[in-house]
């Protein structure tokens, strides 16, 4: 990280440091330091609050930059390369140690959440990649949704129904035509996507009773109706709110375990809340309404899916993380990339190497 920092502050000039991301990494060290005044966090967390800030930062510049200099296929293979290895390392972890129903073990690639959407970002990062070195959409669709399928058995190994669920949609996503694609790349749907999974715990039990609904959370997925408890998180995380709903209580708090019993609020909008107020969950959405507003690339569907697979995801777990950024990021560049014309060159270039090589041949 202090070779990449190294790099943008030696590079980077004036405008070239203007992201989205940039005012949700204030508010997450303006809601810390608030936190640290009113004395919910202390100051190791003022300092991984900083920490994190700076990282999720200069992620999105360096994408940003490799965008605008002519490097984004390079970043792209070697972000694939290197999901692919750790996937790999992944799987023989696995094989070697073994699994179990339980928070306690951790793999290669860190807990059961982590190790499964590796796997989901690997499918992802396959479709955008293929497309855009011109690939056909049959061959494209065939390898994702079969990483997909992969993704989705890793999951049900390490246990983590939800990525399970995560996975198949995954799978779902892939196979949609081009005018159903379009309509979910709007701002507006994204947003609201965002939203309704809040929204939705107003009315999450009765949801929960709905035949259907019943049979793939017990059936399916293997969880009871109370999902793991997390009835009982929601049910206390409006008093939770109200004691600090603009700044929230800052990053790494301990506000839902004091008022509640457990870690986090298990909800990826209810979590911003809690942890950066109202003022945080605004610049969330800010940056995402102006990442994915434009047009964009055909590839850059891949990422929408992994950006769809986590606000799916973010109904009962944290997963507004790297993942979900690094999705949003590499969409802001896609609009970027079709607006200088990038993506039409490149897919040229591709196909004229492809007929070359068939001529020669």
């Amino acid at each position: 990280m202090f070779f990449v920092l190294l790099f943008l502050i030696t590079n980077l000039k004036g405008r070239e440091y203007k992201h989205p991301s940039a005012l949700f990494c204030i508010m997450v060290v303006i809601s810390s330091i608030a936190g640290y005044l009113a004395g919910y966090v202390d100051s190791s967390n003022c300092t991984d609050a900083l920490l994190y800030a700076i990282c999720l930062y200069a992620l999105a510049l360096l994408i940003t930059t490799c965008s605008r200099r002519g490097r984004l296929e390079t970043f792209m293979s070697v972000f694939f390369w290197m999901t692919v290895i750790y996937c790999v390392l992944s799987i023989v972890f696995i094989a070697r140690v073994g699994t179990a129903d339980g928070p306690l073990l951790y793999y290669f690639a860190g807990n059961k959440f982590s190790t499964s959407y590796y796997f989901i970002m690997l499918a992802c990062l396959a479709y955008a990649k293929l497309r855009r070195e011109g690939r056909s959409k049959d061959l494209v669709v065939l390898v994702t949704a079969g990483l997909g399928l992969l993704a989705l058995v890793v999951a049900h190994t390490v246990y983590c129904s939800t990525a399970v669920a995560m996975s198949a949609l995954l799978i779902a996503l892939v196979i949609l035509p081009r005018k159903a694609q379009r309509i979910l790349e709007k701002p507006a749907v994204v947003i609201a996507a965002m939203v309704l999974t809040g929204v939705i715990l107003a009315f999450l039990l009765q949801l929960l009773q709905v035949p259907f609904v019943k049979h793939i959370v017990v059936d399916v997925l293997g969880e009871n109706l109370t999902l793991t408890g997390r009835d009982l998180i929601y049910s206390g995380l409006r008093a939770v709110i109200s004691e600090s709903p603009i700044f929230g209580y800052g990053y790494g708090n301990a506000a839902v375990a004091m008022y509640v019993g457990y870690g986090n609020a298990q909800n990826s909008i209810m979590e911003t809340l809690v942890n950066y107020g109202v003022v945080g969950l605004f610049a969330v959405f800010y940056m995402a309404w102006t990442s994915v507003k434009g047009d964009k690339p055909s590839w850059s569907w891949g990422m929408y899916i992994m950006l769809y697979a986590m606000i799916a995801g973010s109904i009962v777990e944290i997963t507004y993380n790297y993942y979900f950024f690094i999705a949003l990021m590499a969409i802001f560049v896609a609009s970027e990339d079709i607006q200088s014309g990038g993506i039409e060159k490149d897919e040229k270039q591709s196909v004229c190497c492809v007929n070359g090589a068939l001529t020669r041949r």
